[in-house]
């Protein structure tokens, strides 16, 4: 019996007796997984949401795109220029869209490099009664 994968926090992990959620992973032979069982106190509703920009390279480019031009649309037009004439969809918004782009993405990239949680060796190799 090999491939099974445990997906819990590290928190799960750490100690002996907690009530986190974990989960119990089998390999198909379509290259998928199949939860068999699953112990501890439920998922949270918003754990789903606030992962899938994780989920995958696209999906986190997505959300970063998504983010950018929700934040360019709510910027007045008195802050893009000094002329008070322009049109509420000018090439000024276009502009000011890829420099929240570039600021975002750049965010993006150091956030998920300098606070990502990183599993460390001691913490796989924990020995934990399951």
């Amino acid at each position: 019996m090999k491939g099974f994968k445990l997906l819990g926090t590290t928190k799960f992990f750490r100690e002996k007796e907690n009530k986190e959620c974990a989960l119990l992973f089998a390999p198909t032979n379509l290259g998928n997984y199949y939860l068999m069982h699953k112990w501890g106190k439920e998922l949270k509703w918003y754990r789903a949401i606030t992962s899938w920009p994780l989920k995958n390279f696209e999906t986190l480019f997505l959300t970063v795109i998504m983010v950018t031009a929700i934040i360019t649309l709510c910027i007045p037009n008195y802050h893009l220029v000094l002329a008070r004439e322009i049109d509420y969809w000018s090439t000024y918004r276009i502009g000011i869209f890829f420099h929240i782009l570039i600021f975002n993405m750049g965010a993006t990239a150091y956030y998920t490099f300098a606070f990502g949680k990183n599993l460390s060796v001691s913490l796989w190799n924990n020995n934990r009664d399951f």
